[in-house]
């Protein structure tokens, strides 16, 4: 039913959220979230504090022996080369030879693991950052 006695009379008012600066003007506090903030957990250090890495107290993962055989045998029966690897996991290149020849000085990245047991169809075992102890 339509007519003058079911319309709605008030007024309506749209109201927007003020910008960054508004509030500011305004002095009405302004909260930033930072995603990560005063962390450093971006994925690049495997979830370990780099100040313990900076003062020695933990020695990140290093490729092992047998990491390297078993991305290798689970390379050559998918019949891949190293290349073929790389491509498939969107490395660059000539990283799958410094897992397979366990390079020193390079570092095990957990994702590049997880991609690499993805193409490969395998669970492959993950080195572990190794703690040390201080000397009393």
């Amino acid at each position: 039913m339509y007519g003058p006695n079911t319309q709605d009379l008030e007024p309506l008012i749209l109201q927007r959220k003020p910008t960054k600066q508004e509030a500011i003007r305004k002095g009405q506090g302004v909260v930033e979230k930072k995603h990560l903030g005063g962390t450093n957990k971006n994925g690049m250090n495997n979830g370990i504090d780099m100040r313990k890495i900076e003062n020695g107290e933990v020695i990140l993962p290093q490729p092992t022996v047998e990491l390297g055989k078993q991305i290798q045998a689970a390379r050559t029966a998918k019949k891949m080369t190293q290349s073929d690897l790389d491509k498939a996991c969107c490395f660059p290149v000539n990283t799958t030879r410094d897992y397979e020849n366990s390079k020193s000085g390079f570092i095990v990245n957990q994702t590049q693991l997880l991609k690499m047991e993805n193409a490969l169809g395998v669970k492959l075992t993950r080195p572990k950052a190794k703690k040390i102890e201080a000397e009393q």
